[in-house]
């Protein structure tokens, strides 16, 4: 069977086995299928921490910036697509920001560490004080760990 087995831990997190190759073959994920897991996995786990957000008081009159794995372009404009059209959620921002690889453990990291530094570096578009962002880290196996940062103001 050339299908990943997805199965769920103990703590409800969904999981791809993929299965090995027979007598040390390549093998190869299909893009399609692959894309669509991974939008569906990261659409649901900023859904969700959207939501929780949302409740929090100190949520009242911020934008929320989403930073995430970069796996492509086609998927983060998936993943848009799906937040606007199955879960309402219309008022994100999804900064683009590492577009030259696709390093599922550090494009998260990496893009937030850009956006950390953009101001610095005489860019507009950079995280402020008391900009409030969604980390939204997914990847190897299904896993994904999402959660809101509010960037604070550094040393006086």
């Amino acid at each position: 069977d050339e299908h990943p087995v997805i199965f769920t831990d103990k703590h409800g997190n969904s999981i791809a086995r993929i299965q090995e190759s027979p007598n040390g073959r390549d093998f190869w994920m299909r893009g399609g299928a692959t894309a669509k897991f991974f939008i569906k996995l990261a659409a649901e786990g900023i859904a969700s921490a959207y939501r929780q957000y949302k409740q929090d008081e100190r949520s009242r009159g911020h934008v929320l910036s989403v930073i995430g794995h970069h796996a492509s372009l086609t998927v983060a404009e998936g993943v848009d697509n799906m937040l606007r059209r199955k879960y309402g959620i219309n008022d994100l921002v999804f900064p683009w920001v590492v577009p030259d690889g696709n390093s599922s453990g550090a494009t998260s990291l990496i893009g937030f560490i850009r956006m950390m530094a953009a101001d610095e570096q005489g860019q507009h578009d950079g995280y402020q004080p008391g900009q409030h962002v969604l980390y939204a880290s997914y990847g190897a196996g299904g896993t994904g760990n999402f959660f809101v940062v509010e960037i604070g103001g550094g040393a006086a």
